[in-house]
């Protein structure tokens, strides 16, 4: 988190600072309770939250939360270049939650 976001954001919302915004609007604090199928998506390079906060062990250890870390794609980025007449580039969340959401229906859930 930059100087500036923990400034304007982190405070502005009356944390403290950057790491007390993090803790209380991380999705870590829901991923044990999900009792449906549950999708994160998050760039390591999101400069809310960098790739070093993800809890990647809570994802694992859940039977309906999934974790989609991406290398780039920075705070709700995600952009892709297509390639291919009459394609243009875009954001590719939606075709991947589509395609997630397709592969649930395949699989039983405890």
């Amino acid at each position: 988190m930059t100087k500036l976001s923990e400034s304007m954001i982190s405070k502005t919302a009356g944390y403290m600072d950057g790491a007390e915004f993090r803790e209380a609007t991380s999705s870590k604090n829901a991923i044990d309770r999900a009792r449906i199928p549950y999708l994160a998506i998050n760039a390591k390079d999101d400069a809310m939250f960098p790739g070093r906060y993800l809890p990647v062990d809570k994802f694992q250890n859940s039977s309906h939360s999934v974790l989609l870390a991406t290398e780039r794609g920075g705070h709700l980025g995600f952009f892709e270049k297509k390639i291919g007449a009459g394609r243009e580039s875009g954001r590719y969340t939606a075709r991947v939650m589509k395609d997630w959401v397709m592969g649930i229906e395949k699989v039983s859930l405890p």
